[in-house]
């Protein structure tokens, strides 16, 4: 594709854009697995699910790239992932009745969090060999020549 800027042509660099939406992805990651048990209101999910979200949607960006037994083993992870979160919600709705009436309250349940955030770890951990086994992170700055994109 080719865009003429002010009289100028250039060139849309996809992999240069592929390469920054991975990195992006990564990073939102990263920051989201600081506190999986937030709740964004703005989403309506807990961080862990929205970390589940991502580490998906990364997995079918490498998805072309990836090795059919790499392929075979994300799958494997989504759907261990998926269960768990499904069936083993890391919070629990505990009643207590006080004078005011009955209030709830979300109590952590740590064998359910601890089995989660170690798939998304897992899952997380494999994503990151699999961008740089198929060299397609950002570039070391001292050797630009494995990157996706031409510097």
């Amino acid at each position: 594709m080719v865009d003429i800027v002010g009289g100028k042509e250039s060139e849309f660099n996809w992999a240069a854009l592929y390469v920054r939406s991975l990195d992006d992805l990564v990073g939102k990651l990263s920051d989201l697995t600081l506190n999986l048990e937030h709740f964004d209101a703005e989403v309506g999910k807990f961080n862990y699910e929205i970390a589940a979200i991502i580490i998906e949607n990364i997995f079918i960006r490498l998805w072309g790239h990836l090795k059919e037994t790499e392929r075979e083993n994300g799958r494997t992870l989504k759907k261990q992932l998926d269960a768990a979160i499904t069936k083993l919600p890391i919070f629990q709705v505990k009643k207590s009745h006080t004078l005011q009436g009955i209030r709830e309250r979300r109590v952590l349940n740590q064998e359910n969090y601890k089995i989660i955030s170690t798939l998304l770890f897992e899952f997380q951990l494999d994503i990151i060999d699999w961008i740089e086994k198929h060299k397609l992170g950002t570039p070391a700055k001292k050797d630009p020549s494995k990157a996706v994109i031409d510097f």
